[in-house]
This record gives structure tokens, C-alpha cells and sequence, in this order.
């Protein structure tokens, strides 16, 4: 049985300033024993960085949890979902017609089955 928990929280110096927690983070299960979990580190000197974060581990969960059913190698559905994040923050840039680096954030995921690790 595979537990978990998150959160985000907005840190001191970003309290003071009145700023928002510009970190997301997600946990699916992708099937019967397989799991996935990201974190987005967004970065405090970019203006969209909150939905940065958001979009890029949400684009990254919708993927593998499509894709899990046609591709079994954990390492490239890996490579393949960050690859889908960024062009999801690319085109969310476009639409919005904001610089993408407004949008800057780390991503961070992992697989894991119970007995196996894939980490990105």
C-alpha cells in the first residue's frame, strides 16, 4: 500500500511580500501498482511562475496517464512527459503572450511500483 501526502506552502519572505506559493505539486496513481509524483519549484523572480508550476505538473500527469497504457519503458514515458510539460507552458505562453520565462519553474518526477524507481 503506497501512502503519500503534499503540500505547498508559501514561504516567510514571499508572506512578507504578499506574494503567492508559486510551487505545485501532484500524486497519481497510474495503475493497479504504479504511481507518479511531481513538484514544481516555480521561481520567485518570475511574474507567472504559479501557473508555470501548475501547468507543467498537471501536463505531465495527464500524459503518463495516457500514454502508461501503450508504453511500458518507465525511463522514456519520463523523458516524453517532460517534454509534453514544457510545451504545454510553451503554448500557454504563446496564448498569453507572455515571455516563457515568466513562467520558469523546476520540475521534479518520479515513478514508483512498490519495488522500483524512475526519478527526472
Amino acid at each position: 500500500m503506497i501512502c503519500y501526502y503534499g503540500v505547498s506552502l508559501t514561504g516567510r519572505s514571499h508572506r512578507e511580500q504578499s506574494l503567492s506559493c508559486q510551487d505545485a505539486h501532484i500524486a497519481v496513481q497510474l495503475t493497479d501498482t504504479l504511481w507518479l509524483a511531481a513538484v514544481a519549484d516555480g521561481v520567485g523572480s518570475a511574474a507567472c511562475s504559479e501557473r508555470g508550476s501548475v501547468k507543467a505538473v498537471t501536463a505531465l500527469a495527464e500524459f503518463c496517464s495516457e500514454a502508461i497504457h501503450t508504453c511500458s519503458d518507465w525511463v522514456e514515458l519520463l523523458k516524453d512527459g517532460f517534454c509534453k510539460a514544457l510545451d504545454a507552458v510553451v503554448a500557454m505562453a504563446q496564448e498569453e503572450q507572455t515571455a516563457l520565462y515568466e513562467y520558469d519553474s523546476t520540475l521534479t518526477a518520479v515513478f514508483y511500483d512498490g519495488t522500483k524507481v524512475v526519478y527526472g
